[in-house]
């Protein structure tokens, strides 16, 4: 199944959320999130200038990745939408996969 851009920023963000207190390292970010190399090239750089999220060092150059307060409130929201859009298509039986890709 194909993801849409959505899809795959709250993706991304929701793998921050629920790893580590510590941060997540990007690599791992990268081979959680299921995207190839040339997608997570595409997207991280997205979420980061739109500063949903932020680098720290974390020694030997390496990085791990934080939520910022932006970034924790998108993935609040955004986390509602889907179970808004999940109980619908619940309720009225709709299978909105076959509706996207029409």
């Amino acid at each position: 199944m194909r993801r849409n851009k959505f899809e795959i920023v709250n993706i991304l963000l929701n793998l921050i959320k629920n790893g580590n207190k510590l941060g997540m390292p990007i690599t791992r970010l990268l081979q959680m999130s299921n995207l190839s190399p040339q997608g997570f090239k595409e997207y991280y750089p997205r979420i980061l200038n739109l500063k949903l999220i932020r680098e720290v060092e974390s020694g030997k150059n390496r990085k791990k990745v934080f939520l910022t307060e932006l970034g924790k409130d998108y993935v609040k929201k955004s986390n509602l939408i889907i179970a808004s859009l999940e109980k619908l298509n619940k309720e009225y039986k709709l299978n909105l996969e076959e509706i996207r890709y029409k």
